[in-house]
């Protein structure tokens, strides 16, 4: 019984590594990281630009 719970818990623990890579890939391809760090780079920019 309990090799059953294990390979269940493996099981879904591949699944969910699955859908995560999956879902990296295709943020990457959207260019989502890319375009988030752009952001947070502007917004940096322009609240040091402020004090000076």
């Amino acid at each position: 019984m309990r090799t059953v719970f294990w390979l269940g818990v493996v099981a879904g623990l591949a699944l969910w590594v699955a859908i995560l890579q999956r879902r990296l890939r295709a943020a990457q391809l959207r260019g989502d990281m890319y375009r988030d760090a752009a952001i947070r780079m502007d917004r940096i920019i322009a609240g040091t630009g402020g004090q000076e």
